[in-house]
């Protein structure tokens, strides 16, 4: 499989036809400086809401010309999302990006009924690009935020969206772990069995490799499958991990970001639209990498 990191994110973004990025409320430092370098360097077209006052202020004092992006002004929070939410509504752009206001405030606008960004019955998954200093590959991650505890059907569509991102990439036949605390099957343990089911329901599909149950350390660590003499043709090698619950998955997600130092890309996919999905805290780069992730996965 051909080795991919979070740069190639940004080119193969640049090399799509430029899409249309709307940030709703974009009045701060890291999201404007992120939305600057993704203009310039043709990953996408960005279009800001907010005070237009306030985001030529801000351009200004990190030394790039407002003029670069198209903003609709707005007069406040809920006018921002507003006119961020008409512009999903009538195409005039391809995904959506938070500014300055909460996770709360940007994920109930998206979806909300009027919006018309959800269709009936879609799942709504968060997934992540990771890469760990000192590990070889990138990894894609599915759910450390938005489903607390996924079902099979849940899993089955996280499984699906991992290889959609797969191959936008341009990697065939990707290794995905449907990770759980043990790969011994057990009726105690929930997850095991719902691996199983997973695993089956992939298992005539050839455009994945799709293993579960199987550990953490078998999925990631080749040393441990020798030592545990676990076979499986993703056996230390899985480029995705789909996790048995946000408990596990947010615990990793935190753990490599914090004591690691891992950089990441983040979206939601489910809607109508790829939905970004930074923290305020978040760096400039992975806020660039998270555009280009929306970028390339938006139709």
């Amino acid at each position: 499989m051909e080795k991919i990191s979070l740069s190639t994110l940004i080119e193969v973004a640049k090399k799509r036809v430029a899409k249309r990025l709307v940030i709703m409320n974009a009045m701060d430092h890291h999201t404007l400086s992120a939305a600057h370098y993704a203009q310039e360097k043709g990953i996408c077209k960005v279009i800001l809401t907010g005070d237009k006052a306030q985001i030529e202020k801000i351009c200004q004092e990190e030394g790039y010309d407002a003029s670069l992006f198209e903003i609709y002004s707005t007069g406040s929070l809920e006018e921002s999302i507003k006119m961020t939410v008409d512009l999903l509504k009538e195409n005039k752009a391809d995904f959506v990006m938070k500014g300055t206001l909460t996770t709360d405030q940007y994920m109930r606008a998206i979806l909300a009924k009027d919006a018309q960004l959800l269709e009936k019955g879609s799942i709504l998954s968060h997934v992540s690009a990771m890469s760990i200093p000192n590990f070889d590959r990138l990894l894609i991650l599915s759910d450390v935020a938005i489903i607390p505890q996924p079902t099979v059907e849940h899993k089955i569509q996280m499984v699906n969206y991992q290889k959609e991102i797969f191959e936008r990439l341009g990697i065939s036949q990707p290794k995905i772990g449907l990770i759980t605390p043990t790969e011994v099957i057990s009726k105690k343990i929930v997850s095991t069995t719902d691996a199983l089911e997973v695993k089956q329901h992939f298992a005539d599909d050839t455009t994945a490799l799709v293993e579960g149950p199987i550990s953490l350390d078998l999925a990631i660590d080749e040393e441990a499958v020798k030592e545990k003499k676990f076979e499986s043709p993703v056996a230390g090698k899985c480029d995705g991990l789909v996790f048995a619950n946000l408990d596990a998955g947010n615990v990793f997600y935190k753990s490599a970001t914090k004591l690691a130092k891992a950089d990441t890309a983040a979206i939601v996919l489910g809607a109508n639209i790829p939905i970004v999905l930074t923290s305020r805290g978040d760096s400039v780069q992975c806020k660039i990498y998270s555009i280009a992730l929306g970028a390339i996965l938006s139709n």
